[in-house]
């Protein structure tokens, strides 16, 4: 059975991903066997690391099917940041942090997750059919993962985000088969429980999936290697640490209460609110990524990539966007 249209899936805008072609190498980890009775991965020390803001932006670590199979271990965790915001994301065995997962058509994707995060109330009781070890007991730290844009099956242990259910403390088995037919690009995984999934996805706990073959659809970029890029949204430091909050919204002259992040690296968003009009600064971002050595002389080792940085905040819509420029 083939998804049409998931209705009750977050809006992109909450995490979007931009997917470059530009000359690079990434890093690879062979798959690692899987188990019919899962056991539980253990929490992983220093989870959910971040780098300081205007860190030098890197490629998010790389995982590739090997003879038709991806299978992945993930820990899923939580911890505050030193404001006080609540951090997410997908740790494996070996401390990566949400992985790039690189399937081709026709292969199977195999993720066994734990929910090492913490044990909370009860949010609501599901009618049957459930799935999961949680059966009807969804809290406010359950867990799922949604499969985003793909075409995959959306039944139990495949790409099912309303029924299923991995409480604290609890494993659970994904066995994703990714059609034959599935058009190769970016896609993206992400927990999906409803009403407590945003919070997970701005918190960090996001990746992307790459269905690869693009080469094959289109072979002028068989020479270009992939750059990852992921943006979320944030609550600034400083609306945290000075009560910096949301204004009325059309505001031009109004402080941004949000930023983003690329990579889980901050721009460090901050406005002198003591000025009339409040003048808002940015942390300029750089990214060096070196490319895979070749004789072909075609491919420069560092690229300027200007980009622009808009404020978040609905009271600030009006100012003008700030161009940083972007060292490759």
């Amino acid at each position: 059975m083939r998804k049409v249209i998931c209705k009750s899936c977050l809006c992109s805008l909450l995490c979007s991903f931009v997917f470059l072609a530009v000359p690079s190498c990434i890093f690879a980890q062979a798959a690692a066997s899987t188990s019919a009775a899962p056991a539980a991965i253990a929490p992983v020390p220093n989870p959910c690391p971040r780098f300081a803001p205007g860190s030098v932006i890197h490629q998010p670590a790389a995982l590739f099917s090997r003879n038709g199979v991806l299978s992945v271990q993930f820990s899923y965790q939580t911890r505050p940041d030193s404001v006080g915001r609540s951090l997410f994301c997908f740790m494996t065995p070996s401390g990566l942090q949400n992985p790039t997962l690189h399937v081709r058509p026709g292969d199977h994707l195999i993720i066994t997750v734990t929910n090492n995060t913490t044990n909370a109330p009860l949010m609501m009781t599901l009618n049957a059919p459930n799935c999961g070890p949680g059966g009807n007991k969804m809290t406010f730290s359950s867990l799922n993962i949604h499969y985003h844009g793909t075409n995959t099956s959306p039944t139990c242990h495949s790409d099912e985000v309303i029924k299923t259910v991995i409480n604290f403390g609890q494993t659970f088995q994904y066995n994703v088969a990714i059609p034959a037919d599935e058009p190769p690009g970016l896609y993206w995984y992400h927990p999906h429980v409803h009403g407590i999934a945003e919070a997970a996805l701005l918190g960090g706990a996001s990746g992307a999936l790459v269905v690869d073959g693009i080469e094959d659809v289109q072979p002028a970029v068989s020479r270009l290697r992939h750059r990852i890029l992921l943006v979320r949204d944030q609550v600034t430091t400083q609306s945290l640490t000075q009560n910096v909050g949301e204004g009325s919204g059309n505001d031009p002259n109004g402080a941004p209460f949000q930023e983003i992040t690329i990579n889980n690296i901050t721009t460090n968003t901050t406005t002198d609110i003591t000025k009339d009009p409040p003048v808002t600064t940015y942390t300029p971002l750089s990214f060096t990524w070196s490319r895979a050595k070749n004789s072909s002389g075609g491919f420069p080792t560092r690229l300027l990539i200007p980009f622009s940085i808009c404020n978040m905040s609905s009271t600030a819509f009006r100012k003008p966007c700030t161009s940083l420029p972007s060292t490759v």
